[in-house]
């Protein structure tokens, strides 16, 4: 039985857009103090934050969950109305070197 397959893949601005929103909507939030950048570095998905000191700014790199970029991804399609089956199997991956949302629609998938 044939199935559907769709790949989104997410430039680097909107990557750093959807990572950004989402931090600001989970409790706890994956990335503390204030948000900076993310990237994509060894099929990795990156985020760095400034951490204020009562000396100087400290920079804060941490490497983020894929549950915590896949929940990123979602939401990022849903508030830019970018339409997602409910039904379909959602998973995040790397396409040349770009975070990717991967959605499988197959009908015989009885989860």
């Amino acid at each position: 039985m044939p199935y559907e397959h769709r790949q989104i893949v997410f430039t680097g601005e909107e990557l750093s857009e959807a990572v950004e929103a989402h931090n600001r909507m989970v409790d706890p939030p994956a990335i503390l103090g204030e948000y900076h950048s993310s990237w994509v570095e060894d099929d990795e998905v990156k985020a760095k934050s400034l951490i204020p000191d009562a000396e100087a700014t400290q920079d804060l790199v941490v490497t983020l969950p894929k549950k915590f970029v896949l929940g990123s991804l979602i939401r990022f399609c849903v508030e830019s109305n970018i339409k997602l089956p409910r039904a379909g199997r959602k998973t995040f991956m790397f396409v040349g070197g770009k975070a990717c949302l991967e959605i499988v629609l197959d009908p015989d998938d009885h989860r």
